[in-house]
């Protein structure tokens, strides 16, 4: 019995593997284009309400955490990446501080200072996660995981963005 190599020539077994890769090069996923339509309109009229909700009926509105709901996936981890620089800077100052007027405790830095900063990044990476996953699943359509979690996210940050205070 002879093998399938020997049934097919050098330059047809060539052509087959060329055709069968040729079908995951051009195009390695497909977009379905009517969907990543509607998540995009989905994702704009959400943060439009998040905008809304954030400026026109925060529940505290002169200690309200900015929440930049038109800020690009790259804009919030440069914010993230600033607030970890402040958050860095505040504890240098917390020990300096302690050190020069032998203090063990700084209030205003301990209770204000730091735990306003981590309600800061907590929104950043809240925010940061519903951005990747809105650009994520384009591309994944059929990652309801993902979708799911997404769903979660918006309704958790909407509350977020019209609560969310820094203390005083």
């Amino acid at each position: 019995m002879s093998s399938p190599l020997h049934l097919n020539s050098y330059e047809r077994l060539k052509d087959i593997k060329y055709n069968h890769e040729s079908k995951y090069v051009e195009n390695p996923f497909e977009i379905d284009l009517s969907t990543a339509y509607l998540l995009k309109k989905e994702m704009e009229a959400y943060w439009n309400e998040v905008e809304e909700v954030h400026t026109e009926s925060h529940l505290f509105d002169e200690l309200k955490i900015l929440v930049n709901s038109k800020a690009l996936f790259k804009e919030l981890f440069t914010d993230a990446r600033e607030l970890l620089d402040e958050m860095n800077n505040l504890c240098n100052l917390m020990g300096e501080n302690d050190r020069q007027r032998g203090d063990v405790y700084n209030w205003e830095i301990y209770t204000l200072g730091v735990p306003n900063r981590l309600k800061r990044l907590h929104l950043i990476i809240a925010q940061s996660e519903i951005k990747y996953l809105e650009e994520y699943l384009v591309t994944n359509q059929s990652d309801l995981a993902s979708r799911a979690r997404l769903k979660y996210l918006k309704k958790e940050f909407r509350q977020l963005a019209q609560e969310s205070i820094y203390f005083d």
